[in-house]
Order: C-alpha cells, then sequence, then structure tokens
C-alpha cells in the first residue's frame, strides 16, 4: 500500500453508478474522522497513471474537499474480467456504507454485456448465467421508467453517524423479482405501473396484479388485430382495443363478438362503393393500384335479335340486350381499353378474371400481354345444367370461359390439387340465387353463379382486400366479396341493374 496523487487516476471501473447522497455521506465522514488508513482506495497500474477499481465514491469526495493524496492498493497485470470481479468483491465488502442495488448490478450487467459475453460478466460478479440473463432482461422497461426506479434508490441514504443529514424519501419497493412482472407490457403500461409505486397510489399487491392483467389484455389484443389483419380502420381498431384494455374482455368472454362487431362496422363503413355510370368513363376516378382482385363479366358481343321458334314450347331468346350488340371490330378495340386499365388499377400482388366467349380469347390475351400484364390460364367452367338442344343440330353449348391474368406476383391461395384444376363445374344461376323483377322475371340474362366468383375470390385475394367489377350486372361479386370479407367497387352503367344492386343486394 502507498499514498498516490487522485488526480494521476485516468480511468475508472465502473461497477456502478456514483450516488450524490454517497459522496456526501462520504464528505461528511471525512471531514468528521478523517480518512481511514485501513479503507484504502484499490487501483490497477496503467502506462498514464491508474485505473480505479474500486473507491469512486471516497475520490470524488476527496476531490470536492481538496484531497489530492489517498492510501492506495495498487495492483498489476489483471486482466479486465480479474478487475470487475475485484470491484464487485470491494464493493460487497462496503454494502453498509453505500448499498449496491439491483439496479446498479443490471446497469453494470447491460455495460458489459456490450464486449464481453454472458459468461463471462457471470465470472465478474460471481453469478449464475439464468440470473445474468434475469437482469439483462431488464433493460426491456421503458427508460423513463428505468428512470424513476434509479432516482428512488437515488435518494435512499445509509444513516452511520449522528451528524449526517438523511434525507426523508419514499419507500424504495422495487426489485429485479418485481420488475421480472412487467418486461412484457408495453412501455406506456410499464411506465404506468413503475410510477405508480413509486407514488405510493398502489402497493407491491396491486402492482402484481395490474401486471397479470396488462399481460391477457395484451394477449386478448394480439388476438383482436390478428383476427382483423384484413381492416385498415385504424379508429374502428383503436376503439376495440380501448374496450379490451377496460377490463371488460378479461375472462376472453365475449371477444368474438368484439371481433365481429369490428368486421360488421368496417363492411357498413367501407367495403361497398356502387357507382353508376359508363366503365370507360368512371374507371379512370378508380386510383392507381388500389384492387387487389378483378372479377368481370363484360359484354360477349354474342347477342342476335332473331328468336328460335319452338313448336309447343316458349319461343328461345339470344338477344341480351343493347348493350351486348355492337360492331366486331370496334368491339374488339376495346379489350386494348380494358388491359390498360386493368394494368393501372391492380396493385403489385393483383390479378383478374374475364368472362368471355372463346371466339375472342386470344384477342384478349394480346391485349393484355400488350399491357404488360401476364397471361396466366385459360379456366372453363363446365355448365351441369345447360339445358337440351332446341334445334339437335350441333353440339349442346355447355360451357363459357374465363381469362386469368396478373401482375409479377399474385396473392393464389392454393388449397387442394382436386380444386385447382383449370375447369369449374357448377350449374348455371337459379333459384333463390338468381335476382328477379317486380313481376318475377329473370332480371339478368347472363348473372353468374356465386359458387364459380367465391371460388376465384377465396383463391386470389384475401381477407379486407379490395375486388372491383367494371360491368357489375346484378352485383353478384359484389355480394360474395362483402360475404368474404372483401371490399368492392363495381360499376354497372344500365340502370335497372344498378338500381337492383343500391336497393337490395348489399
Amino acid at each position: 500500500m502507498q499514498n498516490i496523487n487522485i488526480n494521476q487516476i485516468a480511468e475508472f471501473v465502473n461497477r456502478r453508478a456514483v450516488k450524490i447522497n454517497g459522496i456526501e455521506i462520504m464528505k461528511t465522514n471525512i471531514k468528521n474522522i478523517g480518512f481511514l488508513e485501513n479503507n484504502p482506495i484499490t487501483v490497477s497500474k496503467t502506462q498514464d497513471g491508474y485505473k480505479l477499481i474500486d473507491g469512486n465514491h471516497r475520490v470524488k469526495a476527496c476531490l470536492e474537499l481538496g484531497i489530492e493524496y489517498l492510501p492506495a492498493i495498487i495492483k498489476e497485470n489483471l486482466t479486465d474480467i480479474q478487475e470487475k470481479q475485484l470491484a464487485t468483491q470491494c464493493n460487497l465488502a462496503s454494502e453498509t456504507i453505500i448499498p449496491t442495488t439491483f439496479v446498479d448490478d443490471a446497469e453494470f450487467i447491460w455495460q458489459e454485456l456490450e464486449n464481453h459475453t454472458q459468461q463471462e460478466v457471470g465470472e465478474m460478479l460471481g453469478w449464475s448465467l439464468s440470473k445474468i440473463k434475469q437482469y439483462s432482461a431488464l433493460k426491456a422497461i421503458n427508460k423513463e421508467a428505468w428512470e424513476i426506479i434509479v432516482t428512488s434508490f437515488q435518494l435512499v441514504n445509509t444513516k452511520f453517524e449522528e451528524d449526517v443529514v438523511t434525507q426523508k424519501v419514499t419507500t424504495v419497493t422495487f426489485s429485479e423479482r418485481l420488475l421480472r412482472e412487467i418486461l412484457q407490457l408495453t412501455p406506456a403500461q410499464q411506465l404506468e405501473l413503475v410510477k405508480d409505486l413509486a407514488e405510493d397510489k398502489i402497493n407491491k399487491n396491486k402492482f402484481n396484479l395490474l401486471a397479470k392483467a396488462y399481460k391477457t389484455r395484451n394477449k386478448l389484443i394480439e388476438k383482436l388485430q390478428d383476427a382483423l389483419k384484413g381492416i385498415d380502420d385504424k379508429d374502428l381498431i383503436d376503439n376495440a382495443i380501448q374496450e379490451i384494455l377496460s377490463g371488460k374482455y378479461d375472462k376472453e368472454t365475449g371477444l368474438e363478438t368484439l371481433i365481429q362487431s369490428v368486421i360488421d362496422a368496417y363492411e357498413k363503413k367501407n367495403n361497398i362503393r356502387l357507382i353508376h355510370g359508363d366503365f370507360y368513363t368512371e374507371v379512370k376516378n378508380i386510383k392507381d393500384g388500389c384492387i387487389d382482385l378483378i372479377i368481370t363479366d363484360p359484354p360477349y358481343n354474342i347477342s342476335y335479335e332473331n328468336e328460335i321458334v319452338l313448336k309447343d314450347r316458349k319461343n328461345i331468346s339470344r338477344d341480351f340486350g343493347e348493350w351486348d350488340k355492337q360492331d366486331n371490330e370496334e368491339f374488339k378495340k376495346n379489350f386494348d381499353i380494358w388491359a390498360s386499365e386493368f394494368k393501372r388499377i391492380l396493385t403489385e400482388n393483383g390479378s383478374g378474371y374475364i368472362f368471355t366467349s372463346d371466339i375472342y380469347i386470344s384477342h384478349l390475351r394480346d391485349s393484355l400481354e400488350k399491357a404488360g400484364l401476364r397471361y396466366r390460364a385459360t379456366i372453363t367452367w363446365h355448365k351441369t345444367n345447360p339445358g337440351t338442344s332446341p334445334t339437335k343440330s350441333n353440339f349442346i353449348s355447355s360451357i363459357e370461359y374465363i381469362i386469368y391474368f396478373s401482375k409479377d406476383k399474385p396473392v393464389f391461395n392454393f388449397t387442394q390439387d382436386n380444386d385447382m384444376h383449370n375447369f369449374i363445374e357448377s350449374p348455371i344461376c337459379s333459384g333463390n340465387e338468381r335476382v328477379k323483377d317486380s313481376k318475377g322475371e329473370i332480371l339478368h340474362p347472363t348473372q353468374k353463379p356465386q359458387k364459380i366468383i367465391r371460388h376465384l375470390i377465396e383463391i386470389s385475394s384475401n381477407v379486407g382486400q379490395t375486388v372491383f367489377d367494371g360491368f357489375m350486372g346484378v352485383g353478384t361479386v359484389g355480394r360474395v366479396a362483402k360475404e368474404r370479407q372483401r371490399k368492392f367497387i363495381g360499376i354497372e352503367k344500365e340502370l335497372k341493374y344498378f338500381e337492383r344492386c343500391k336497393d337490395g343486394s348489399f
């Protein structure tokens, strides 16, 4: 042991934070009884002077009192780990004067783990690996909450002489074990509980009960958010979260009802947009990149006015309406417009299906590819109940075609091989599914069955995504989209069809 000039101390082993009240204790003690020779500081020799291993509070107190020389034990050739082991041992020996708190231990561990393994830090402290991990985990505590915890310990003084002035402080109640209960909570929840405990608004028992309740509520919120992944309405979700945080669902009863209420409210508020007007005009008002899936049944341009006259039976008409009559070459020019607009409004993961006649398959494919879309397949719809042939002079028309196209990486929910063939078997639309007018007559002659639309929607979109139909008809695509929890935008030119959608289909 020898006296050294403390101004030569250039480095410090920061085993614990220096506490202002600790310095004051030391200053008072030194003033009263002097610096005890049997309580030397510990340093290690460095190239430029000394590194302080033990005695931070004593050194700082002496510097403030103008004392330059102190008795010191000088160590040499210590490794970094050995220096910190020694610092830990020295602190343990001085616990009666300035106690080392779990806060000191935690901050020391955080600091050392930046350059050392957990095993090495355990060697410094003489701790097990599991204990190091527990203290390391405390770093997940909200920074503002941690400052409150730190301050509560800094305010505590140890009275070891009659004339040492102590402060009146709140009783310290924090411990590593207690704080373990809030590690999984949100930063705001951590801050609330720490603040309330520090201010004596709650006791430890209440702290633990609230922490447990918050854990339960956070798990319920995770379930809610997972179930509502496709819902992008922040206000609706925030309101549902606040309901959970109120404690109303702590026993996990009623959560499914809450989730469904959000879905219902979202659908009512956002999901359905019906537009009356001409596709070629109204589609320009659809934003770029906002559509996830297109399913549309545009005119086939195969109507003709003549009826097939049958003996003792009702005549068969192939006149679907003026909307399905156009010069063939003029009609094909529309394909480029469809393709260009479809590419513009689709998201990068978007895709589409166009119902069409066999005579236009190659033309549609050319237009889609020219617009920069990928032709992927032609799907055949086999009608299982097409009816009998009226003339017995040709094959029965029992199929229609669906062109499948996309951008580069479309959503595609492959289920099982038997469901993913490039043909679909389904009866034509009939029964209660058929939309009829006030006289009970079929309103739309080419209404598509919901079974087919449902199949395509489930394969090529996810819950909450947006489906578009530019030739909406009586709204079959929209009804199925709503049923499958998708948004929908539809355009329809014919007023009688649009009114039927607006007045009841949705």
